[in-house]
């Protein structure tokens, strides 16, 4: 029987040389407040909309999580396993649907809750100006 993981995707403000930012941890209401607090307009996403990322956004994989500098002002996020995942899948052209369905296979949850963290984490990186429609 496959385990059960956390599915919530959570960006996390990593250390940056230009910016101090403090760490949140991986939780749903703290992942929440982070991304509560971007400033940027909020973009609504339907599950038939392909998101895509933005292409002057620097980002690696590091010991298998992403690393991504926000270009506005150079903060580095970095993601928990969760999404990394989504940020990976989001550079393969495909639906937010797709990326849900794909998240609800490998981490064993049920299509609402992969559906309703896919597209909140979705909204969080366009908050940050790090996704956008495609």
């Amino acid at each position: 029987m496959a385990t059960k993981k956390t599915v919530r995707a959570a960006a996390k403000p990593a250390k940056s040389k230009t910016k101090q930012a403090t760490s949140s941890k991986t939780s749903s209401k703290a992942g929440s407040k982070a991304c509560a607090k971007t400033a940027a307009a909020a973009v609504s996403f339907k599950p038939s909309d392909r998101i895509q990322r933005q292409k002057n956004v620097a980002w690696r994989l590091i010991d298998g999580e992403a690393v991504i500098i926000t270009p506005s002002d150079s903060t580095m996020h970095s993601l928990n396993e969760t999404g990394t995942r989504i940020w990976e899948l989001l550079g393969q052209n495909q639906t937010v649907a797709q990326v849900a369905e794909r998240i609800r296979e490998e981490f064993d949850v049920t299509p609402e809750v992969a559906q309703k963290d896919t597209l909140w984490f979705i909204q969080c990186l366009s908050k940050k100006g790090l996704v956008s429609k495609g």
